[in-house]
Formats: structure tokens, sequence, C-alpha cells
């Protein structure tokens, strides 16, 4: 008997009818959810999905003990439990993490944030997400009361990297936060757009004139590695 734990995986999803689950299920297919292999464990091609299914399976296990052992336990949600569990790597099938993990080959990285947390209490946050990720900072709206698209809070990174705007990408998912934002000071903007069918193409609009666009981040991974290539050529 041959499990299919792709379709086993969407089905579930599927039948949380949850609000954009389809757009959920339609972004983990086009990014390699189901062919990657996992960060720690279950290094093969589809292992990522194998780890997420079977952490759902014990998931379940779990929480159908501890109501067996304690009569008056509420049981959890198991639409719930279905969504935390197949989608807590999540970050994974984008390129995210690894692309996140370039520190380690030379390339400084940093996190700028339109967010209520601090900047300490965010890099904690994400090291417990991608244990892997080398950023030298991670700067908030809450640190310096300014938020993207102000040049306050891009200006306020560049000085803590001691940089100049030419000597930086920007990356991030919006048009007007990340893109207009980071052009407005000279930074080189990145938008990954997911929606996207190009991998990689160069946008321009009446604001910004030239960006970048990537709609995985493996292939913005790909795009730094043919320009080491390029420069050590």
């Amino acid at each position: 008997m041959i499990f299919d734990v792709k379709q086993a995986i969407i089905d579930r999803l599927r039948a949380t009818k949850r609000e954009n689950i389809e757009t959920v299920v339609e972004y983990i297919e086009k990014n390699g959810f189901f062919s990657y292999h996992c960060h720690h464990h279950h290094h093969y091609d589809g292992g990522l999905a194998d780890h997420a299914w079977q952490t759902y399976q014990i998931a379940q296990r779990l929480d159908a003990e501890r109501c067996a052992s304690n009569p008056n336990a509420q049981k959890l949600n198991e639409d719930s439990i279905a969504i935390c569990t197949l989608l807590h790597d999540f970050c994974d099938c984008s390129g995210m993490r690894d692309l996140f993990s370039r520190g380690k080959h030379g390339i400084r990285s940093a996190v700028i944030s339109n967010n209520m947390m601090s900047g300490k209490s965010l890099e904690i946050a994400i090291k417990r997400w991608i244990p892997s990720a080398n950023f030298e900072f991670c700067l908030t709206s809450a640190d310096i009361l300014f938020a993207k698209p102000s040049k306050n809070i891009f200006i306020s990174a560049l000085k803590y990297a001691e940089l100049e705007p030419e000597e930086c990408w920007y990356c991030g998912d919006g048009i007007k936060p990340d893109v207009y934002g980071a052009s407005a000071c000279g930074i080189a903007p990145v938008l990954l757009d997911v929606k996207s069918s190009t991998p990689l193409e160069f946008r321009n609009d009446n604001i910004c004139k030239k960006y970048l666009t990537v709609n995985n981040w493996n292939v913005m991974k790909d795009y730094i590695e043919d320009l080491d290539f390029l420069e050590q050529s």
C-alpha cells in the first residue's frame, strides 16, 4: 500500500475550511514543501512533508492520551492541531531558512520590521523559528517609533550596520513599505511576489524606477550565489 503524504496533507488542510486555506495550499505546492528535505532531520527529498505529517500524528496521539488520563481535560481543536503541526516548518518551503543563513558565507544580514515587539524580542523569536539565522541585529518600529515606509527606520538600520545605502539590498513582500521605503533611501529593493509566474525579473513603476522581483527566496539565494561566482571569476 502506497501512502500519498502530499495528498493527505493537502486534504487535511482543506478539511479545516479556514479562510484563505487554498492560498496556503497553493503556496506550499508552488514553493517546494513536498520536495525539500527537513532542516534538522529527514534529510531526503520529500522529508519536510514526511516530518510534518509525522508531527501531526504525534500531536493527535498526545492529545488523545492527555484526555484519556484526565477526564476533565478539554480536547484540543482538531483543525488547530492540523494547522499548527502540518505548517510548523512552513518557512522552510520557500528557501527562507537557507537565505537567512548566508551570514555564514560572508553575507551580512539584519531585520527591519513594522512590529510591536522590540528588536531584541523579535531576535529571540526568530532564533526559535530559524536557529541557523545569522542576523547582526533586528530593528523594529517599536524601537524607534517610526515604521516603514518612513526613511527614518531605514536610515537607523544603515547607521547600525555602518553601511551606505548603495551597499545594501532590502528584501520584503510589500510594495509600499518595502520597495518604496527602501528605494527612497537609495537602498536596492527586492520584492517577494509569490503569485508571480516568473522566477526573477526586474520591474518598474512611477515611484520606483527599477526593482528586482523574485517569486521564491530560493531564487534570491541562487541569484546571490551567481553574483558571488561572477565576482570570483
